[in-house]
């Protein structure tokens, strides 16, 4: 039949919905065999505890936040940056060199007079260092207005060097800590301006104020954090030494959810790592995906999902938690893509424009091919694309989308000449129709030069990989998700033609935008980092190489 004959029907008769019962067998089987995972389930259970106890001190919180405080006392870190940095004892040595060893060992000698500042300060703010607040039976500890921690343990600091420093030792300022409680704004200013005094006096300086009343933690946490500079005495050479301490100020209403929340603080601070825009989205997609009122279990939650006719907000942020940028939970999304596939067919009868089911099934699609469901995936995309191009044209962006997932979809399955012809096919419409800077046009780029990517081939697909990773570079942003995906693989492609200073040089910007935007533990941070780690094995820097895995956390 022709595509003018075919261009009277609709979309669900072009996808041979009803004729044939491919769309709810793919239904069914994915019923069958997308299981939920332990991980998957846990995550969710954690994400249900999260979120209520950061409802409960978001509750505390409006009910005693000090506002004045908030107002007036402004976030800041001095400059330069050495001044945050831990410092040797050796003046002349580079801190960034610093041992663990090193930093411990001048915490120690500091600690005597941190605990005679941080005592001073609590009586000058006119409270009893020793007055007992509240016995906390989480931490096992009894809270006063000043509790003196134990020096950092190795551990947790080995991992906070790794996680947020980048292996640099001299980049941990709260081996030395202590946590100060009050119960009014009062309090809170006198503390301040105690902090002040004693800068003023030269006892010690404070470097770095977070008024994280005002900036919260991900978790809901509020308190302010200084940070303050100790000089000590060294008894060998009677030479003086600085190191930083840490200074925590919180108020007594909301200290008393902190043992529970810093469980989930735990738990989710990798999740919630990175810039704080990637952070406020994913506690969205969180909070739509539990609700208000929360499941026992994921399962459950899918499962009433699936249900509901009504709620897609639910099934949409599912699938994105679910997806490629999250949980990589490919299964359990196909489902959900499905149901949302139907949801959206169903209700063509009120909203016939086919934009969003035949969006939705090119999802569905691709979320199949990553689950190796490579035949379902081909039936999906291939109707999906044949439908497009009547109800659309052929040269529509949803058509060429399909065909580009479905020449992806058959390098995957080592039928290279016809995944060649077809993303060559799609650049040159997309080229002609939409620009050569079209987002499109450069997806079209990168796709076809992953397809290149194999040995003899590299020269070839360089040019392709440069002009997508100029382009998004141009039209994204050079942190744009897009822009790094092609940094990598140009760099890749530079590493396999020898040329390992470029490759170096575009690893390594690549991996720092990374280690901002996502945070060190997010797959694509690790994806850069191995293949950087990679490149420097190659070229005999074996030292750099495991220090290099050993901060990103590579097995």
């Amino acid at each position: 039949m022709s595509n003018a004959e075919e261009e009277g029907k609709s979309l669900v008769e072009l996808l041979e919905v009803e004729e044939s019962s491919w769309l709810s067998d793919l239904g069914s089987e994915l019923k069958n065999d997308a299981s939920v995972s332990d991980k998957a389930e846990s995550f969710y259970k954690n994400t249900v505890g999260f979120l209520q106890s950061k409802a409960i001190l978001d509750e505390a919180a409006a009910r005693k936040l000090p506002r004045k405080f908030m107002d007036s006392v402004s976030s800041f870190k001095a400059e330069p940056e050495s001044l945050r940095l831990q410092m040797p004892m050796d003046a002349s040595s580079d801190p960034l060199e610093m041992d663990l060893d090193a930093v411990y060992e001048i915490a120690s000698l500091t600690l005597p007079k941190f605990k005679s500042i941080v005592t001073n300060i609590v009586v000058q703010a006119g409270l009893d260092p020793e007055q007992v607040i509240e016995f906390d039976k989480e931490l096992d500890v009894q809270l006063q207005h000043l509790v003196l921690a134990p020096l950092k343990g190795r551990g947790r600091a080995l991992e906070k060097i790794r996680s947020d420093y980048g292996g640099k030792n001299a980049k941990l300022l709260d081996i030395v800590r202590c946590s100060i409680i009050v119960h009014t704004e009062e309090e809170l200013f006198k503390v301040a301006e105690a902090l002040d005094n004693n800068t003023e006096e030269g006892d010690f300086s404070v470097i770095r104020c977070k008024n994280r009343f005002k900036e919260p933690l991900f978790n809901g946490y509020r308190d302010a954090l200084y940070t303050i500079r100790v000089p000590v005495v060294q008894a060998s050479n009677q030479k003086m030494v600085e190191h930083c301490c840490e200074v925590q100020v919180h108020l007594s209403e909301l200290v008393f959810h902190k043992s529970t929340s810093h469980i989930y603080y735990e738990y989710f601070r990798s999740y919630f790592s990175g810039n704080v825009a990637a952070a406020d989205e994913r506690m969205v997609v969180l909070e739509r995906v539990v609700g208000k009122e929360p499941h026992a279990s994921l399962q459950e939650t899918i499962e009433s999902s699936i249900a509901d006719t009504d709620n897609t907000t639910q099934l949409e942020a599912l699938l994105q938690l679910l997806g490629e940028d999250n949980m990589t939970e490919y299964m359990l999304a196909s489902r959900v893509a499905h149901r949302l596939v139907t949801l959206s067919l169903e209700s063509m009868s009120e909203d016939p424009s086919p934009g969003r089911p035949l969006k939705l099934l090119v999802r569905l699609g691709r979320l199949l091919r990553l689950a190796y469901k490579y035949e379902q995936a081909e039936t999906v995309l291939s109707k999906t694309r044949y439908a497009a191009s009547v109800l659309l044209g052929s040269e529509h962006r949803v058509t060429l989308l399909a065909g580009e997932n479905l020449a992806i979809l058959m390098a995957e399955t080592r039928r290279y000449d016809e995944s060649k012809s077809l993303h060559r096919a799609t650049l040159e419409i997309r080229e002609r129709v939409l620009g050569p800077e079209d987002p499109d046009t450069l997806s079209s780029c990168q796709v076809l030069a992953i397809v290149l990517d194999k040995p003899g081939h590299y020269e070839e697909a360089r040019p392709y990989f440069a002009r997508a990773y100029e382009g998004r570079r141009k039209v994204l942003g050079p942190d744009h998700r897009d822009t790094l995906d092609s940094a990598n693989g140009l760099a890749v492609i530079d590493m396999m033609n020898g040329q390992y200073d470029s490759a170096e040089s575009i690893f390594r910007a690549t991996i720092k935008t990374q280690k901002e935007k996502y945070g060190l533990d997010h797959a694509k941070t690790k994806w850069t980092g191995n293949n950087l780690a990679g490149l420097l094995m190659i070229c005999g820097r074996d030292e750099e190489s495991q220090a290099l895995a050993l901060e990103i956390g590579l097995s």
